[in-house]
Order: C-alpha cells, then structure tokens, then sequence
C-alpha cells in the first residue's frame, strides 16, 4: 500500500492552463504549483493571500505528473 492518509490536493484549471495546490512534497504546507508562467497562478495566490500567509518561490518542486 503506498500513500500517506491526509494528503490533499487541488487543480484549478482555464484555457490550457493548470494551477495545483497540495501537499505532497511537505505534509506540513500546501504548495501551489504551475508548470506554465501565465496568469491564473498569479491570480490564486493573490486570492488566497487574502486570507493565509503565502511564500513565494520561483522554482517549484513538480511532481513527474506535473512536468508534461
């Protein structure tokens, strides 16, 4: 059996482009994550720091399902 019990995730998706936010690299923060450098993951991370603290980083860590 693999997979740990409480991880979560989410995509967000518009046009050809995806936003996801999980936790699988860090079972201690959610990432938000984008193979592409459009709009959409500028707009969910100024929404979501409306209400949470958010870190920025320029590389994200992709997961292989993320990288095509």
């Amino acid at each position: 059996m693999s997979g740990l019990q409480g991880e979560s995730w989410i995509w967000i998706f518009e046009g050809d482009e995806k936003v996801a936010i999980d936790t699988f690299s860090s079972m201690d923060f959610h990432q938000i994550k984008s193979s592409k450098h459009g709009t959409l993951v500028q707009r969910v991370i100024e929404i979501l720091l409306l209400r949470y603290k958010v870190n920025v980083y320029q590389t994200p860590k992709l997961e292989a399902h993320e990288e095509s």
